[in-house]
């Protein structure tokens, strides 16, 4: 039940007990004949409707009890709400710090890889290098030998 229904319950009851109250003050201050002919009608009618008014009452604190509880629920609930999005946040940050991590080491990783290749092949040519070097020392070597013997 929402805060309508509960609205429209106690302006029921109030109407019954304006009701009541204006059937008491009938059976007390109306005139004689209508007065002991409505009398006992009025009271049992008075008791009747203060009964139901009692009872209407009742509902009422009753659903004001369980509106308070559900407004806690929701309060409690908003919290939680709260909580979980500035989690969401904290996460997303790390999310997108932990990608641009990897961006930056797969960029690093690339730039290592040329590095690698660039020295591998400056490797090669500077044993290419050596390798001919040698032979001319060598080729040197034989010739300074033949030319000492000469």
């Amino acid at each position: 039940m929402d805060a309508m229904d509960v609205a429209y319950l106690f302006n029921k009851a109030q109407h019954a007990l304006n009701r009541a109250s204006v059937l008491h003050h009938e059976a007390f201050f109306g005139s004689e004949r209508n007065a002991r002919s409505k009398s006992s009608i009025s009271v049992r009618n008075a008791i009747l409707i203060s009964f139901s008014v009692r009872q209407r009452l009742e509902q009422i604190k009753g659903l004001q009890g369980q509106i308070d509880k559900v407004r806690a629920e929701v309060e409690h609930f908003k919290e939680c709400m709260d909580i979980l999005a500035a989690q969401k946040d904290t996460v997303q940050a790390e999310l997108d710090s932990a990608k641009s991590q990897l961006r930056y080491a797969r960029d690093n990783a690339s730039v290592q890889a040329k590095k690698v290749e660039e020295l591998e092949s400056n490797l090669a040519n500077l044993a290419k290098e050596l390798e001919v070097s040698r032979f001319e020392v060598a080729t040197t070597n034989i010739k300074a030998q033949a030319n000492a013997y000469r």
